[in-house]
């Protein structure tokens, strides 16, 4: 599987193809191009294609031709290690118009440090285990659903949920919660920094597989930016008291959100 290294990114300017050195925010190739599908074109130079590939399309054979020529911006990964790069290049396609040259030197180290999973823990209400096995199947996470004394990089909570001393269980705490009108994500908090607030209870209401597959995929988005470390870098006021409550709305699964003002830790 060859896919290109996370250090050069794509962008295309009416018939011209460019390939940029992020670093460097230099041009190391260009060409015209015609009759490309670039959104096409773009997922199999992102997201993997087999060298071998006998795909006929004018995307393939552009791929087949830039590897060729260009071989030292590709990296060959097997199908588990390209799992994780889908996610990396996937978020900094994403916030890569927030980051700053420093932020991405940074991002870029992280991800070519990753070795491990990041360890979270998920206690919630039964309707929500669901979101465990959609969460497991993440490559960079390994959830906990029984705590230890061994301090978590996330935890994941039910308003409901009496958790004493969340200080010394965790780093970062991100509550959810749900009544018969809407599902609830938030705040995030640094404990080390915020004081937890008061949050309404949740209720044990069963979750539709729609509602489940947004709040995973907005559950899959915090933790990812959290655990790389990139929320305050990209937000830019890591100490500043205002967080947000994201309300999924469970009749027209439309997005709200409520903002909410935090006591710092003094």
């Amino acid at each position: 599987m060859y896919i290109l290294d996370l250090n050069y990114t794509m962008e295309k300017y009416e018939e011209t193809l460019v390939i940029l050195d992020i670093g460097k925010n230099e041009i190391v190739f260009a060409c015209k191009v015609r009759n490309i599908n670039f959104d096409k074109f773009a997922k199999l130079v992102y997201y993997g294609i087999s060298i071998d590939n006998e795909e006929n399309d004018n995307e393939f054979k552009l791929l087949n031709v830039l590897i060729e020529k260009n071989s030292s911006m590709f990296l060959k990964k097997d199908v588990e290690d390209s799992d994780f790069y889908f996610y990396a290049r996937k978020y900094y396609e994403m916030h890569k118009y927030q980051f700053r040259q420093d932020t991405f030197s940074f991002y870029a180290e992280s991800v070519k440090n990753f070795t491990k999973k990041f360890k979270i823990g998920f206690l919630a209400c039964e309707s929500f285990n669901p979101l465990i096995s959609k969460l497991n199947n993440l490559p960079f996470l390994e959830v906990n659903t029984a705590l230890s004394t061994n301090k978590l990089d996330l935890l994941i909570v039910d308003t409901n949920v009496n958790c004493q001393q969340i200080d010394q269980l965790c780093e970062n705490v991100l509550f959810i919660s749900k009544s018969d009108s809407e599902v609830n994500i938030g705040p995030l908090i640094k404990v080390d920094d915020f004081r937890i607030p008061e949050l309404s209870d949740s209720y044990e209401t069963p979750l539709f597989e729609s509602e489940l597959n947004l709040v995973s995929l907005f559950l899959e988005r915090i933790s990812y930016i959290v655990l790389f470390s990139l929320y305050d870098k990209i937000t830019n006021v890591p100490y500043l008291p205002n967080r947000y409550i994201l309300r999924l709305s469970r009749s027209t699964l439309t997005l709200n959100t409520d903002e909410l003002e935090l006591i710092p830790n003094y």
